[in-house]
């Protein structure tokens, strides 16, 4: 195999590794385990790819991150891509079929098409926020579900278990929170931003810490960015004469459920927010529509002040 231009597609499992190198279509699967990647970088030497290839994967709810850090750490450029684009391209070249080995090849050519680009492996201390993020608010969403199941049961022994395992959910979202809060309190930057974005009327501390594990890059790209990245940027459908609504798609689910309580809180004690919401619904926008305005009007507002690094001010709205 020559030095040519190759490119590695890596469909990742919890078990497997499936790995295809375009063009010279070479295919293999290994374990996704450290032996597993000891025996992928042995079989990339071992057929002449060079150590700064691309490397493309899809991005798999975490299963990714140990084979990311491996290739990174040996040299390999990283590109993360999310599974409805990989599978988009997929389709587009006329594939219908899905196997791990297909998604291997075409995320490799993927990569070659130059329709990826680099991605960044967050330090451990972003990973562990983040971690305990979406923890956090897993706990927090499974203690309402239980509480609302309380509300429906007849039987007293159904409500003592499930009252005691609210209980439960409660104290180990707690313990969370604090851990949360002693790591961001560690930091001096990640804890000016939280104390910049409580200063904003209706967003608490819970809010600003998850905006903090979940949008590290708050504060370091566009208006429009921002919004794209928290969920919030809307789509326009056309097609002619006919046009549809635009509607959000994408982004941070975490950052836009944590932003739509504290948009609920927003449209009745911040001033400028409230007037802005009060508007679209009195201009016949239904409830959805006008939240979801005032929610991206945070998100910018938020993203200005802590590239600013200053306070909430009624300009900001």
């Amino acid at each position: 195999m020559t030095n040519q231009s190759l490119t590695i597609g890596i469909d990742v499992g919890k078990m497997f590794l499936d790995i295809h190198i375009h063009p010279v279509n070479q295919s293999f699967r290994c374990d996704n385990t450290k032996g597993g990647h000891e025996i992928l970088l042995a079989y990339l030497q071992e057929h002449q790819v060079p150590e700064n290839s691309v490397a493309v994967l899809e991005a798999s709810g975490g299963y990714e991150r140990p084979v990311w850090v491996c290739l990174q750490s040996a040299g390999y450029t990283v590109h993360l891509v999310q599974p409805m684009r990989a599978r988009n391209f997929i389709r587009a070249r006329g594939i219908l079929a899905k196997t791990d080995k297909i998604d291997a090849q075409a995320l490799a050519c993927f990569g070659a098409s130059g329709l990826t680009k680099g991605s960044t492996l967050p330090d451990k201390t972003q990973l562990a926020l983040r971690d305990l993020s979406r923890s956090l608010q897993n706990l927090r969403k499974h203690a309402g579900q239980i509480k609302e199941q309380i509300e429906k049961a007849t039987h007293p022994i159904t409500v003592k278990a499930l009252k005691a395992l609210h209980r439960s959910c409660q104290r180990q979202a707690k313990k969370l929170e604090d851990v949360l809060q002693n790591m961001i309190q560690e930091c001096p930057k990640l804890f000016n931003l939280t104390q910049l974005f409580c200063s904003m009327p209706g967003i608490g501390n819970y809010t600003a810490m998850i905006l903090v594990a979940e949008l590290p890059e708050i504060g370091q790209c566009s208006k429009t960015q921002i919004a794209a990245l928290s969920g919030l940027a809307p789509y326009t459908k056309q097609s002619g004469a006919w046009k549809g609504k635009s509607h959000i798609a994408g982004g941070r689910k975490q950052v836009r459920s944590a932003l739509y309580m504290a948009a609920l809180s927003a449209v009745r004690y911040n001033p400028p927010l409230k007037t802005f919401y009060n508007r679209l619904k009195d201009n016949g926008k239904t409830f959805k529509v006008s939240i979801t305005a005032t929610m991206r009007k945070m998100i910018v507002a938020l993203n200005s002040m802590a590239k600013n690094n200053s306070a909430w001010e009624t300009n900001h709205a």
